[in-house]
């Protein structure tokens, strides 16, 4: 035998191993975070300012939940009054409705700021123009602009 894998018992052993085992199937196929990013630099993602509110929705979602790393029940708990969601020139502090409850419930959770950073706010290079294309704070700007007249609540996310 040329390896002790090769060996007709350790074959059978090895199969048999695997079929009481079986690898797992994944039912939903692995991303590309980079794919991604890349499709919200362009057409239909972009120039912002005449997307459709739908596809804005799944940007700003999207932008939002990947740079904060936050449960879904915090996202959904942020709020567009003035003292909670308040934008500065090189960031957007968001902060919870004060009635939510976090999964973590203490002081330090419920009390905790999401401080999203601006990204490439004065591009100068063709990269950085790409890049500027992710910022979230200008992303949340423009959604939360061609929300307002239709806005019933103070959730971020209509």
């Amino acid at each position: 035998y040329r390896s002790i894998s090769h060996h007709p018992r350790v074959r059978n052993f090895l199969r048999g191993a695997s079929n009481l085992h079986p690898p797992p199937i994944h039912r939903y196929p692995t991303w590309d975070l980079n794919k991604v990013l890349k499709a919200l630099t362009i057409h239909p993602f972009e120039p912002i300012q005449t997307i459709s509110l739908h596809l804005l929705s799944y940007k700003v979602a999207f932008l939002v939940a990947i740079t904060s790393a936050r449960r879904i029940s915090e996202l959904a708990s942020l709020s567009v009054r003035q003292d909670l969601c308040i934008f500065h020139p090189d960031k957007v502090v968001l902060r919870t409705d004060p009635s939510f409850l976090p999964k973590v419930n203490s002081i330090f959770h419920r009390s905790q700021e999401l401080i999203l950073p601006s990204f490439c706010t004065q591009p100068s290079h063709p990269l950085e123009h790409k890049w500027h294309k992710l910022d979230v704070r200008r992303a949340l700007k423009a959604y939360l602009h061609r929300t307002s007249s239709f806005r019933k609540t103070e959730s971020h996310f209509v």
